[in-house]
């Protein structure tokens, strides 16, 4: 009878001892870490796709051919952007011109440029590309007349910033009101002459320069 009381007496109090133990092995785990996560209505907005897209724009275009020591002329015109936006970094994409020229001379302008831009944060893009073009012009008065043109091959330097933008958010397009400017550097050869009638006889005066400096301010919405 006593070695039974015994054992009870030891098997309780092992019971006792390893319940102690789970007691304070528990009390010494670190509790789960808690995920918050916000109510439906202050969710985050899904990402916009980033992927590849059409890109199309007009602008209004306005500046100057400018041919040192030999003409300066103003211009204005539209110019379009057509190509394609890779992501939402970068485009590619062909900017056809169309412009009046107008000052000592009056004619036309036409030019073509491949651009490749990249955008920053939706709201700059700088810009560079090869670009060609010509322009023709004449003008006068009663006893003289003058002649401009010029056939252009260079390079073309685009920065654009743009104030208003909103976004497709299904799509991820951009669409911008955008404020640019476009620096033209140019080579090939252009020329400006005049002829002059007078009771002395017929007078021609020539020049010509085979740089072509073409600045522009722009504005127009894009779709990017």
């Amino acid at each position: 009878m006593k070695t039974r009381l015994e054992l009870t007496a030891s098997s309780l109090a092992a019971l006792l001892m390893s319940t102690a133990f789970v007691g304070v092995a528990s009390a010494q785990e670190p509790p789960p870490p808690q995920v918050w996560a916000p109510p439906p209505g202050l969710a985050p907005p899904p990402q916009a796709p980033d992927h590849a897209r059409f890109r199309g724009g007009v602008a209004a275009e306005a500046g100057a051919l400018v041919v040192p020591g030999v003409v300066t002329v103003g211009v204005a015109g539209v110019q379009g952007q057509i190509g394609a936006q890779v992501n939402n970094l970068v485009g590619v994409y062909a900017v056809p011109t169309f412009d009046i020229v107008f000052g000592r001379v009056g004619g036309v302008n036409l030019a073509f440029a491949v651009m490749v831009d990249f955008t920053l944060d939706d709201t700059f893009t700088v810009g560079v590309g090869p670009d060609v073009g010509a322009f023709a012009a004449i003008g006068g008065g009663s006893d003289t007349v003058s002649g401009a043109g010029g056939a252009l091959y260079g390079g073309r330097l685009h920065f654009s910033w743009n104030p208003v933008l909103s976004r497709e958010g299904s799509s991820g397009r951009r669409r911008a009101l955008a404020i640019g400017a476009d620096l033209r550097v140019l080579t090939g050869g252009a020329a400006f002459a005049t002829v002059s009638n007078s009771s002395a006889g017929t007078s021609t005066t020539a020049a010509a320069n085979n740089f072509v400096l073409a600045p522009y301010l722009t504005i127009g919405y894009q779709s990017f």
